[in-house]
């Protein structure tokens, strides 16, 4: 009876959003030696919601080992930790780059792993680990987002990481060429990397597939900066004469 009160009790805890509470009463049924799955599965929702992302990894791995889990949702844990681990370093370029060497390759080449590595990656100012990143995941499967961000999380002034960036995407033409995003990202490095015939070339490839929306509008718009751009080039060589 005392075991399903405890239990009662830490369920309504849960419920109000107080986890930390609810360890404490975890722990004390740890102590008097109750091993249950109920109590393994309330503690990892516990601890989940609390944010202790290694005792969430833990004792997942507790529950798959004794199949306690479902498989699926056991992946989609693995997912929300690595994912959170990262986020959780902020903007702590040094401390994601930690979390990301620990994860595992397959870890690192799930899309919202790979994203957020990126992005902390890229406002830290490290363009070589932002692009690693981006690759290695898209490599593995197509993603729109982190094509987005392949172009997005690039500098103009790195010409070397462009040329990079860009060889890949030309090196999964054959997967993605198919993918309006792949030809807008591409098309878009060709413009941060001052090839503006190339540039323009993919980003009509992009208008011509008819996307969402979005897509049309961000083609339409570097076109329109292409134009611009080569206006003021003609400018300037009339002005010469």
């Amino acid at each position: 009876y005392r075991m399903a009160s405890r239990i009662t009790r830490i369920e309504c805890l849960m419920d109000q959003q107080k986890a930390e509470e609810a360890l404490e009463i975890i722990g004390c049924l740890n102590a008097r030696g109750a091993r249950h799955v109920h109590v393994l599965r309330l503690a990892l929702m516990a601890h989940r919601l609390a944010g202790h992302w290694e005792e969430v990894a833990r004792l997942a791995g507790v529950l798959n080992h004794h199949h306690a889990i479902r498989p699926d949702a056991f992946e989609e844990m693995k997912e929300e930790i690595c994912k959170n681990k990262i986020i959780e370093a902020g903007s702590d370029a040094e401390r994601v780059r930690e979390v990301w060497q620990a994860l595992t390759p397959e870890e690192r080449q799930v899309p919202s792993v790979a994203f957020y590595a990126a992005y902390a990656f890229f406002f830290g100012g490290w363009l070589e680990e932002t692009r690693k990143a981006l690759t290695q995941a898209l490599k593995k499967n197509w993603d729109d987002r982190l094509m987005r961000a392949y172009a997005e999380f690039s500098s103009t002034t790195a010409p070397d990481d462009l040329a990079k960036r860009i060889q890949h995407c030309e090196n999964w033409k054959e997967k993605y060429a198919h993918q309006p995003q792949w030809t807008l990202t591409l098309g878009e490095l060709y413009w941060r990397s001052g090839q503006f015939e190339r540039a323009r070339h993919y980003l009509e490839k992009t208008i011509d597939h008819k996307p969402e929306k979005a897509l049309v509008l961000r083609a339409g718009y570097l076109l329109t900066l292409l134009d611009n751009t080569k206006a003021e080039a003609e400018d300037r060589i009339i002005c010469r004469y």
